[in-house]
């Protein structure tokens, strides 16, 4: 029997938004581990009907072993007792956390249970002063794990800094070879005309996303006038974005397709793929670009330096909006320059199996928690 099949159940639990990186990130993870025999599942902790959450239909639709936790509003103690016995009833021998909500309740129900916890930290949100005392006790819980994971260097010095300890790994995000639709289907699929250059915007619409920062680039005397935006995703902010892009006058230059399932192989119906966030890890929408073989505009945040080096796309500072129209400019301004490096980088990365690296990485995570008595349980 091959070590790969020699783990015992692996249990991932989220509380996902509509869809996004993270989410992606978890699907691809899970399922790709499945693929290799491991015996895995997931519990998703959800607000409402589950039948009707895009990620739990995009889970199904990957043939997951899913189970969903329907918890109304902040109902902490409950939602502790239900993953214990959860992860009683799974056989669960490692509990892997993904998101701030679960790394402090599933990680807790974990120790409780004296089962080795794991938690993959995607990133920090920043924000208001919520936000930051969220952070603060997460990151108190993330100090008792037993490992943790940072999907980037920069978020893995952010943890230590903050006294995330010797079980700190660094595994940057990867996703798995699939096809991705040619450029004209991908426009048909997305409703977007064949005709005209189209910057592309994906992710969750909060602050830390940056999708602000685009939408004032259009603005800027360097932006030309007939680039059109589509922003696809969801999320806090989108009512008031889509209010102050009328109220600038361009409505006619941005489309809004909300949430799209399996937007990834869609990516190719973008000339450019634009990534404005205010603090990364290592974003979803940029391996999806590079998969699809699409120039890349992005803010110089978290992992993003790491993953494009510096033939890999245009990295502009954060928080800059005049720079991120000066850059969509130059691109528009050589398109064939601008895809013929992109195809040269994609095609240099994708010589290497990235996809099945990540997974050895994780594996042998899971192996090591395994073998050693000691990190079963450390603390509660």
């Amino acid at each position: 029997m091959s070590k790969k099949r020699c783990l015992a159940k692996i249990s991932h639990v989220i509380a996902p938004a509509e869809f996004g990186g993270l989410e992606q990130v978890v699907i691809n993870l899970v399922s790709g581990l499945a693929g290799r025999g491991v015996e895995v599942d997931l519990t998703a902790i959800v607000d409402r009907e589950a039948d009707k959450h895009p990620f739990v239909m995009s889970a199904r639709d990957a043939r997951i072993d899913l189970t969903t936790l329907v918890i109304h509003g902040r109902k902490y103690w409950q939602e502790v007792g239900l993953l214990r016995r959860n992860f009683r009833r799974s056989g669960s021998r490692v509990v892997h956390t993904h998101g701030s909500r679960v790394d402090v309740l599933a990680g807790w129900a974990a120790h409780r249970e004296g089962v080795p916890w794991v938690s993959t930290v995607h990133g920090f949100t920043g924000g208001d002063l919520k936000n930051q005392l969220y952070e603060r006790v997460q990151v108190a819980r993330l100090r008792r794990a037993d490992r943790v994971v940072a999907v980037s260097d920069d978020l893995g010095n952010q943890l230590r800094e903050r006294g995330v300890g010797p079980g700190l790994r660094v595994i940057p995000n990867a996703r798995p070879r699939l096809p991705v639709a040619p450029p004209a289907h991908a426009r048909q699929r997305l409703g977007l005309p064949q005709e005209g250059f189209l910057v592309g915007w994906v992710g969750r619409m909060t602050g830390e996303k940056g999708l602000d920062l685009f939408l004032t680039s259009l603005r800027d005397s360097a932006m030309p006038s007939d680039v059109q935006a589509v922003i696809v995703g969801d999320g806090p902010m989108r009512e008031e974005l889509q209010a102050r892009t009328d109220q600038w006058g361009l409505t006619s230059r941005i489309r809004w397709l909300g949430v799209v399932s399996n937007a990834g192989p869609l990516v190719s119906a973008f000339d450019l793929v634009v990534c404005s966030s205010r603090t990364e890890g290592t974003p979803m929408v940029l391996l999806e670009a590079l998969a699809a073989e699409v120039p890349i505009v992005s803010t110089s945040v978290g992992g993003v330096p790491d993953l494009l080096g510096p033939e890999g796309g245009i990295l502009v500072p954060a928080g800059d909006s005049a720079a991120i129209a000066r850059a969509i400019a130059k691109v528009y301004g050589d398109p064939a320059g601008a895809k013929q490096r992109a195809v040269a980088f994609a095609r240099r990365r994708a010589s290497r199996d990235v996809f099945e690296h990540w997974l050895d990485s994780y594996t042998a995570l899971y192996q090591e928690l395994q073998s050693d008595p000691r990190s079963v349980g450390v603390s509660t």
